[in-house]
């Protein structure tokens, strides 16, 4: 029942518990639900109600932090700092698990980032990655989001360390290779960087295309002399960069309205 497509059934089994006697968890699957259906207004209402009847339920504060951003992505409405409150909440509950206490950790971080709160959001991947230095089930993985953070920082050592981790633990994680070739440009020049763009667009990730295009020696060669491009590409775009390094979801695809380029971007 917690698959899309299976919203009306839920909703019914809900209603039908809710009869009976109010029930936090019938509110909670209700709610996502109604989110899946677009009745954000009903949806919020139902984890409001969740978070009521049961306040020390720490996955009734991440479920309305995750319909909060859900909220924003699709109506624009935004309440970062009530996300970050509901996240806060289910970390100091305790959520069952050192993953998921990763994860709502990496989640809290990719708010604070919007918000610009950049030592914040490193302190939440590093918590992140000492709870569970497996790199946690999300798509990309705290090493992969601390990379990003890093290099947007400057840090382009760590950040290569990090990205390393990254692909150590998902060696088909196609925009980790781009990242790392962005750092890699930073500290070594163009040859590592290309070596990892191309990895990247052999795994589908687009922009690294261009970027081996347009800052690449060709593989092909003239009378055995390599031939560089001779269009200088430009450092990734704010928003190539917002998929580039917090794609966690597409929950995050508007992040750092106010960025610039740091440390070799």
């Amino acid at each position: 029942l917690g698959k899309k497509g299976k919203e009306r059934e839920v909703i019914r089994l809900a209603n039908q518990a809710l009869a009976l006697q109010p029930y936090a968890k019938a509110y909670q699957y209700r709610a996502v639900a109604k989110s899946y259906l677009e009745d954000y207004q009903g949806a919020t209402a139902d984890i409001e109600k969740a978070v009521e009847i049961d306040p020390q339920n720490a996955a009734n504060y991440f479920m309305r932090a995750w319909l909060k951003s859900l909220i924003f992505m699709k109506t624009g409405q935004e309440d970062w700092y009530g996300v970050i409150y509901d996240f806060t909440r289910a970390i100091e509950i305790g959520l069952p698990g050192a993953e998921a206490m990763s994860g709502a950790y990496i989640s809290r971080a990719d708010i604070k980032l919007r918000i610009e709160d950049y030592k914040g959001a490193l302190a939440d991947l590093n918590k992140a990655i000492e709870i569970y230095p497996q790199g946690s089930s999300h798509p990309h993985n705290a090493y992969f989001d601390r990379g990003g953070l890093k290099t947007f920082l400057g840090d382009q050592q760590g950040a290569l360390a990090d990205l390393n981790k990254a692909i150590e633990i998902n060696p088909q994680l196609a925009k980790a290779y781009g990242a790392r070739g962005w750092a890699k440009k930073s500290i070594d020049g163009i040859q590592g960087a290309c070596a990892d763009w191309r990895k990247a667009s052999s795994l589908g990730f687009k922009d690294a295309a261009k970027w081996v295009r347009d800052q690449c020696p060709s593989e092909e060669s003239t009378e055995g002399r390599s031939i560089p491009s001779t269009e200088e590409s430009s450092p990734p775009t704010l928003q190539s960069c917002r998929r580039l390094y917090i794609d966690q979801s597409e929950l995050m695809q508007c992040l750092y309205p106010n960025w610039q380029p740091v440390g070799g971007w």
